[in-house]
């Protein structure tokens, strides 16, 4: 009994983790300048620009700069200072398996929970103990899969620095001998 204990709790560490690691590598992904936005677009493709008096505009990305944007809008090229636009969206695929990671790992809770207070389980252990948790991590990665499929939207893929809200940044640091994270808190 106290084995299948330490286990069920292994398992809703191990699931409530997996379930908020894709939420954490999405929220890295919005570039707070154009240096780092370079590496998020290309010429050639839509996006939607909001300026600094909150109109948005779909533009085609003729050239992209550290410091400068030049877009074409309505067939005509206009070049944007990093300063001039605040917020730039891309209509971006969502991949499928983010759902089903997510669904997996909801599933598995729930199938872990049915499982822990079922008295067969506890009594008999194996199938008895396994099944609720692969029946409703099945099932929930088909939903998850499913709603996946059905978001589509723009993403934010800039937003410029706002003065007036804290923000932290997260860096990796790796070297021959060291290894950590950087964190900048800006104000």
């Amino acid at each position: 009994m106290y084995t299948f204990t330490r286990r069920v709790r292994r398992i809703v560490l191990f699931t409530l983790l997996a379930a908020l690691l894709p939420a954490v590598g999405n929220a890295q992904a919005i570039a707070s300048n154009f240096q780092e936005l370079r590496f998020r677009v290309e010429p050639g493709d839509t996006i939607y620009i909001t300026d600094r008096s909150n109109r948005e505009t779909a533009a085609e990305i003729v050239e992209l700069s550290r410091s400068a944007l030049t877009v074409r809008i309505s067939g005509e090229p206009r070049a944007l200072a990093e300063q001039d636009v605040r917020r730039i969206r891309q209509r971006l695929p969502d991949p499928l398996w983010t759902g089903a990671l997510i669904g997996v790992g909801i599933g598995a809770g729930l199938g872990t929970a049915v499982a822990s207070i079922s008295d067969s389980c506890s009594s008999d252990g194996g199938a008895a103990c396994w099944a609720p948790v692969v029946a409703y991590a099945s099932i929930s990665a088909g939903v998850g899969l499913g709603i996946d499929a059905l978001i589509k939207g723009r993403k934010v893929i800039y937003e410029a620095p706002d003065s007036k809200v804290a923000r932290w940044l997260l860096s990796p640091m790796v070297s021959g001998t060291t290894r950590g994270a950087l964190i900048r808190v800006l104000f």
